[in-house]
């Protein structure tokens, strides 16, 4: 009587889950859950790598059109009004695309670093601290050398 009830639970699915018996079933289960989990993970990282390479390509872009083609109006704060503050164009292009170049540098380099290094959430949350604080460090350096490019005074309306 045991070795056919056995042999039933083995044919007979049930009739929920689908599985054919309890091992069965906890196994399925647990080899669902780590497949959804391995593609929310893949899927994350996915997003992390689009969402920072197109900053980064963004970035570059940014850096060749003030850098090589002279826009400078692509420069926040810098206008037809401004310009005549600025004595030294060629000087403050050049800050500004080295400063697109480091931070796009590091956005393109940071998905690398989270993949290599940030396997657990305390190294995960240290990369993405020095991240920003590059970042707010190399903005600060750029708007305090910026200075040597402008003159004090007002703007002629």
């Amino acid at each position: 009587n045991d070795r056919l009830e056995r042999r039933l639970s083995r044919t007979v699915p049930h009739p929920i889950r689908g599985c054919l018996t309890a091992g069965h079933c906890a196994a399925l289960f647990a080899r669902r859950r780590a497949s959804n989990f391995l593609a929310m993970a893949t899927s994350a990282k996915l997003i992390e790598i689009l969402v920072m390479e197109g900053t980064a390509l963004l970035l570059f872009g940014f850096a060749y059109a003030i850098g090589v083609k002279g826009k400078l109006f692509l420069i926040a704060g810098y206008n037809e009004r401004t310009a005549n503050l600025v004595h030294d164009k060629r000087g403050l292009a050049r800050l500004v695309t080295r400063l697109c170049v480091l931070v796009g540098l590091a956005s393109a380099l940071m998905p690398l670093a989270t993949s290599l290094w940030g396997d657990s959430p305390q190294s995960l949350a240290g990369w993405i601290g020095a991240y920003g604080g590059f970042i707010v460090g190399a903005l600060l350096f750029t708007m305090l050398q910026a200075r040597d490019y402008v003159s004090k005074g007002k703007p002629n309306a």
